[in-house]
């Protein structure tokens, strides 16, 4: 859950350290969306891997974890609130 205190970013950044073990310093935060519908706000923080790691499986809340290229993404079953907000995502990337 996210800190009230606490920046998207950050809160991106801690979630990923807790949920997947990433170190945040072998991540550059690069730019953020928000998929705003109004009743609810989905944020989604991009970030560039400074340097390769393999991320772990942290806590019970993931069942997989993997690199997945970016064409490969749209055919996996998605959270719906990133799965709205990828295609402008995806725009960004390329």
């Amino acid at each position: 859950a996210r800190k009230s205190d606490e920046t998207a970013e950050q809160g991106a950044l801690r979630e990923a350290h807790e949920e997947a073990g990433v170190d945040s310093s072998l991540l550059r935060v690069m730019f953020t969306t928000v998929l705003d519908r109004g009743v609810w706000a989905y944020t989604t923080v991009v970030a560039e891997a400074v340097e390769e790691f393999e991320p772990v499986i942290g806590d019970a809340e993931s069942v997989a974890l993997a690199w997945v290229p970016v064409a490969d993404v749209e055919g996996l079953p998605l959270h719906p609130g990133f799965a709205a907000s990828w295609p402008q995502l995806r725009a960004r990337l390329l």
